[in-house]
């Protein structure tokens, strides 16, 4: 009890403690890993029950191009999993954490948000990509960002509309991916941007429904 009080001893024991402890494993790590991490698909080919939109989504990586995108449909079917695919197949691994920004908007949906992170993140200056001829070859890397905005119907109207002036300015250096659930949440300015690509449950997709670009 004594050297309850004494804040060296305090700090001994923890590290002999934490030393003590033995180093988690890679292999630890990976089944400690939740499965929606582990299995989410690594390409577009490894998305299931979407047939329709990895038809739009692969004509984008063959031309290595794509404008803003506005993904919608109910939750649990995928939207995130496949533009994450999208863009591992445009990037590559040594790109793909550069050139792409994921923000959760129903955590961040203040218009503070969209003037600092998504502001500056789409102003940046673009330079070359440091990659080998057999890089570009395996991945297009096109001279763009891509900024993800999941739950976007979280965005409050003020952020929103300021997200329309970004999305304006910025276009030719950064591409916008909106994912919502309800799209009728997305104000006219900035759903007018966007190329809609539903997303249906496997048991409930419309036959009739056809997109093109």
């Amino acid at each position: 009890m004594a050297n309850f009080f004494d804040n060296k001893a305090r700090a001994a024991n923890a590290a002999s403690s934490s030393s003590s402890k033995p180093k988690q494993s890679s292999a630890t790590a990976e089944r400690a890993q939740p499965w929606v991490e582990k299995y989410r698909p690594k390409d577009l080919s490894e998305v299931k029950a979407q047939d329709h939109v990895v038809g739009v989504l692969r004509r984008m990586l063959n031309y290595g191009n794509m404008p803003h995108l506005l993904l919608y449909g109910p939750p649990g079917n995928g939207k995130t999993s496949t533009i994450i695919a999208l863009c591992r197949e445009l990037y590559g691994p040594l790109l793909y954490s550069s050139r792409v920004l994921t923000l959760n908007a129903s955590d961040d949906r203040g218009i503070s948000i969209i003037r600092t992170k998504v502001k500056d993140f789409s102003r940046l200056q673009l330079s070359n990509a440091p990659v080998s001829e057999e890089y570009r070859k395996l991945y297009p890397c096109p001279p763009f960002r891509i900024c993800i905005l999941d739950e976007a119907d979280a965005l409050s109207q003020d952020a929103q509309a300021a997200l329309r002036r970004v999305m304006e300015i910025h276009s030719a250096t950064t591409r916008f991916t909106l994912i919502c659930n309800y799209v009728s949440r997305i104000i006219d300015p900035v759903a007018s941007r966007d190329v809609f690509i539903p997303f249906y449950l496997p048991n409930r997709r419309s036959a009739a429904t056809n997109i093109s670009l």
